[in-house]
Parts: C-alpha cells; sequence; structure tokens
C-alpha cells in the first residue's frame, strides 16, 4: 500500500458525514468525470467502517473494484489512487472554504463590484456589515475584514468615480489595517519572547521598539486584540514587574468574548508558560495566579480540544494544586476531568493523581493502593510511580523495599530507550542522590544538602532538600 498510504491516512481523519459527502463530491461531474475513481472510493469508504484493515485495501482488491473484469495493471491502481488522492485534497480545500469565517460574508458584496450592479453592491455591503457587528468577535481577523470593506468601497468610489460614497473610506481602510496589523505583531512578538526559552537561537524580534513606542502614544484601551496583547507583550518584557501581568490577566478576564478560541487558547497558553518560568525563576506567589489560570481554562473550555485533555495539562494541574494544599478542589478535578481523557489512559490518570493526592495528605496506604491500580499506559506513568513509590519508602522506612526499587528504578532509566536523555537525567539524579540519603544517618543527611543544591537537572528536588534536613515521619 505504500502509494495509496497518504490517502488512506487522509480518509482516516474524515468523519462520518465527511465520508459521506467525499462519496457525493466524487459523483458529481462537475469535480471528477471518472468511473472508476467513484468504485475505487465506494469500496474504500466500506473499509473505512472497520479502520482500513489491510485485507480490505490489499492493491489487487482495490484494482479489481476500480476496474472490474480487467487484468491487474500497477501504473494504472498507482495513477488512479493519484487521481483520487487530488480529489481528496480539492474536498477537503473546499470544505475549509466554506467553513464559516468573517469575511465569507464580504463575498457577495465583491461579486457586485465585479458586476458593476450597484443597488445590489449596496444591499450586499448593509448586509455584510451587520452581520460582521452581530458577532462579538473582536479580534485581529476583524479589524481585517473591516479594512476589507471599507477597502472595497474605496475601489467603487476610485475605480467607478461614484461621488455619492463618503471620503471615508480611504482613512477607515487605513485605520483597521493598523488596528488589524498591531493586533497580529503583537501576538507574533509575544510567542517568539515566550519560545525564547526554550530556542538554542534568540528569534529577531523586528518592529518591537518600535511598536512599543508607538503604543506609548496612542490609545487602543478600546481595541482589546491590541491592548490584550500590549499588556502580555509588556509582562514578558518587564518579566519582573508583577504589575505588568496582573494588568494583562485584568484586561484579558474582562474581554474573553471578543477572542476567538485559537486567540484564548494562544493568549492562556502564553500566561501559563510565563508563570511557570517566575515560579522556576524561586517565585513562588505565581504558583497561585497559575492555578486560577488552569481552572478559567478549563471553565471556559480553552484548555480542551474537542472535549478532551492533554494528560500531562492534567496532571500539572493535579500537582500545582496538591502544592497549594487545594486538596478537595484537586481530588474533585480528577473525579471530574479523567472523563476527558484519551480512554486508553484514564484509569492510569485517575488512580496515579488519587496516590499524589493521598500522598499529599499523608494517607500513605491509600496512595499506595492507588499506586498497584497504573498500568503504566505511558512511560511517563512508570517514573512517576516509581518515584512516589520510593519517596513513600524512604518515609515508612521500608529499607529493603527500597533498596529494590532504586536498584530496579535506575536499571531502567539506564536501559529503556524510549525515555528522552533529557528526562532521563533528572530521575537518575533523584535515584543517587536518595540511595546517597538513604545510606547516611538523620545527622549525616545536612551534610548532602549543597549538593543537592547544586545538582542541574533533578526530579523531586525541594522533597530531596526536605528530607536532607528534617527527621522522617
Amino acid at each position: 500500500m505504500k502509494h495509496s498510504n497518504k490517502l488512506i491516512e487522509l480518509l482516516k481523519t474524515f468523519s462520518a458525514s465527511e465520508l459521506l459527502a467525499f462519496r457525493d463530491f466524487t459523483a458529481s461531474p462537475y469535480f471528477n468525470k471518472r468511473e472508476e475513481l467513484v468504485r475505487l472510493y465506494a469500496h474504500l469508504k466500506k473499509a473505512a467502517a472497520s479502520d482500513f484493515p489491510d485485507k480490505k485495501i490489499e492493491r489487487h482488491l482495490l484494482f479489481e473494484a476500480a476496474f472490474p473484469g480487467k487484468p491487474y495493471d500497477e501504473a494504472l491502481l498507482h495513477h488512479s489512487l493519484s487521481r483520487l488522492l487530488k480529489l481528496a485534497e480539492q474536498f477537503i480545500a473546499l470544505e475549509d472554504v466554506l467553513l464559516p469565517r468573517l469575511n465569507s460574508t464580504l463575498a457577495p458584496a465583491q461579486a457586485y463590484y465585479r458586476r458593476k450592479l450597484r443597488r445590489h453592491f449596496d444591499h450586499a455591503m448593509k448586509q455584510a456589515k451587520t452581520a460582521l457587528e452581530e458577532q462579538n468577535l473582536r479580534d485581529s481577523e476583524y479589524f481585517f475584514v473591516r479594512h476589507e470593506m471599507a477597502a472595497l468601497e474605496e475601489m467603487y468610489f476610485s475605480d467607478l468615480n461614484e461621488q455619492q460614497l463618503s471620503g471615508d473610506s480611504i482613512q477607515q481602510a487605513s485605520d483597521f489595517l493598523d488596528r488589524s496589523y498591531l493586533a497580529k505583531k503583537l501576538r507574533f512578538l509575544c510567542v517568539m519572547l515566550d519560545r525564547q526559552h526554550f530556542l538554542a537561537s534568540p528569534a529577531r524580534m523586528d518592529m518591537k521598539d518600535e511598536v512599543l513606542a508607538f503604543l506609548a502614544h496612542h490609545d487602543f484601551s478600546d481595541t482589546p486584540a491590541i491592548s490584550v496583547y500590549h499588556a502580555l507583550l509588556l509582562a514578558l518584557t518587564h518579566s519582573e514587574e508583577r504589575a505588568c501581568f496582573e494588568q494583562f490577566k485584568a484586561l484579558w478576564t474582562n474581554s474573553i468574548e471578543h477572542f476567538s478560541m485559537y486567540d484564548l487558547k494562544s493568549q492562556l497558553g502564553l500566561a501559563i508558560n510565563f508563570c511557570i518560568h517566575r515560579i522556576r525563576l524561586g517565585d513562588k506567589s505565581y504558583a497561585a495566579m497559575l492555578a486560577d489560570l488552569y481552572r478559567e481554562g478549563l471553565e471556559r473550555k480553552i484548555l480542551l480540544d474537542e472535549g478532551r485533555i492533554s494528560p500531562w495539562t492534567f496532571k500539572n494541574i493535579v500537582k500545582l494544586n496538591l502544592g497549594l494544599k487545594r486538596y478537595e478542589w484537586a481530588e474533585s478535578f480528577v473525579r471530574e476531568y479523567s472523563h476527558s481523557l484519551q480512554e486508553d489512559e484514564r484509569q492510569d490518570a485517575l488512580h496515579f493523581n488519587l496516590a499524589e493526592l493521598y500522598y499529599h495528605q499523608g494517607h500513605l496506604d491509600e496512595a499506595r493502593a492507588h499506586l498497584v491500580k497504573v498500568e503504566f499506559s505511558h512511560w511517563r506513568y512508570i517514573l512517576g510511580a516509581k518515584t512516589l513509590l520510593l519517596k513513600i519508602y524512604f518515609e515508612t522506612r521500608q529499607t529493603e523495599a527500597l533498596d529494590l526499587l532504586l536498584a530496579s528504578f535506575g536499571t531502567f532509566l539506564q536501559r529503556n530507550q524510549r525515555i528522552p536523555k533529557d528526562v532521563k537525567k533528572p530521575y537518575l539524579q533523584f535515584v543517587r542522590l536518595l540511595h546517597k540519603l538513604s545510606i547516611l544517618t538523620a545527622s549525616q543527611r545536612p551534610t548532602l544538602l549543597s549538593k543537592i543544591k547544586a545538582t542541574p537537572s533533578l526530579t523531586e528536588r525541594s522533597w530531596l532538600e526536605e528530607v536532607a534536613v528534617q527527621r522522617i515521619r
């Protein structure tokens, strides 16, 4: 199936309604006049019902479906599959065009302008403006559509010499273009600043100073698409000044309804990353604000993608709230949102995070009971579960069990090729330092504290520091 892999991969992404619509698309003489493609897709659509098993998409079988009674011809099948892929690409492009968009309301007015139908143009333009203002979005796309409307009116005024039209259209076209540009440019600058924390080479921040200088002398407080990203850019630029971030958060919270889900996900993601970065630099005061951002993202479904939540976002939310001792909320979140995870990871997420919760509450037996139920659907759960179990063994002085798990966990980390090296290293350091702590007496442990603090890449650093200077339960 080498030549049809791309086609099958694309068809696997089609919903049931799209599979039906594509059947009609291939059968339409306007788009396709080749009957063999209609027959070929009919066969593939049946195979889609069972997720395209190999036995149903074998090449000779596909050829027989497309060209019944003809001798097998590899080249002919290859060309047919390629043509069907092209049709599928046309189909998804057309489906994308037909998606509701702000600028789609302007299409009739543009068509009437080209046909020089003044009365039709005026009516279509009035309808487009009404439809645009009735929706809540006031993002960069909104201002770009307002620019296109004004520019189209200016074209009518200029090209057709219609003196009745207002000469303000050129000014409006310019003003709205400025707003659209500023909103987009500010977002790009924010994203580039955010990514500098993990990119090898810094991004070029072209026009940043000029944009900030312009905004310092122009008031866009009535334009959330600009004011929100402007406040976020200032927060990212002056990260030590908490007031800048608090201003962004206040502006964002009060203007959420004016942004598309794309913008909201971007803004929330940038804000979350900012808080995480500040916490990593030692400013723990951002932890509560980060928890509030996560909560708002959940309530407004910004953190959900088609009803699903990332397992690592899920884990981070739990860990953060446990650190803040918001145990009741954390348990409620785990039980409610574990159903929003992919089915194959729900049980592991539920039991692992409940184990973390009970551990933080000091209920170690309950924590172990849930760890036993973790089936390790992903290696990250293995790392988390073994680390938590090591902490329990250490705190309850189960020396033999601790030694056995330290040895087996260290071997697992060294031999497992699926785990990235940058993920392995902090856990290997944890195993090494915990082993040293386990063979020292309580009075000797503080001598290891400086080594723990100096270790650059280390998981559970805070816990190791704590046990190095305190007696255990």
